[in-house]
């Protein structure tokens, strides 16, 4: 059997390009510690499946796939500041229960620029990423403009903080 060196080299070039091409894509979102990606209604040849993980009161599991759009529409530099709070709600009984939740402040940059992304996704989904981990992925009902967002999801207090010092951290840089 001949082989033409020529048509196998070409081959190879093409498989190693897309090889190094999908390894900077997987490497530029691997870095990015805060991510704001959009949410197919189906899955495509481009969206990436992620899961939201939803630890329930009777310590069951509740998972979620989602088909998340490969473009990060904001990440870590439009942050100004996060930081973990605890909301308070006092159920029918009477206890009060601590939810974690991490505010996050935008910089003058990053506030237009999540109003405009709020705005051009009316009714559709977007996964707040953190750290590879699809922490909520809310409907937007309305554009956000005032700078800041709270994000809620199955964390706890402990996680909450790690997350909110890790874009902190990512924020500095």
């Amino acid at each position: 059997m001949e082989y033409n060196n020529g048509i196998i080299m070409k081959k190879f070039i093409a498989i190693w390009a897309a090889v190094l091409v999908a390894s900077a894509a997987l490497a530029q979102n691997a870095g990015t510690a805060f991510q704001i990606r959009r949410v197919a209604d189906a899955p495509t040849a481009d969206t990436e499946v992620l899961t939201i993980t939803d630890h329930l009161a009777n310590n069951a599991i509740h998972t979620v796939d989602l088909n998340v759009e490969p473009t990060i529409l904001i990440d870590q530099t439009a942050l100004k500041s996060a930081k973990e709070v605890n909301h308070k709600i006092k159920q029918v009984t009477g206890q009060e229960l601590k939810i974690p939740v991490i505010e996050v402040t935008f910089s003058a940059a990053g506030r237009k620029e999540f109003a405009r992304v709020t705005g051009e996704n009316l009714g559709r989904k977007l996964a707040i990423i953190i750290n590879g981990r699809v922490l909520c992925a809310p409907t937007i009902r309305a554009a956000i403009t005032g700078g800041k967002a709270e994000i809620n999801g199955s964390f706890s207090e402990a996680e909450a903080k790690a997350m909110a010092a890790d874009l902190n951290a990512a924020c500095s840089k």
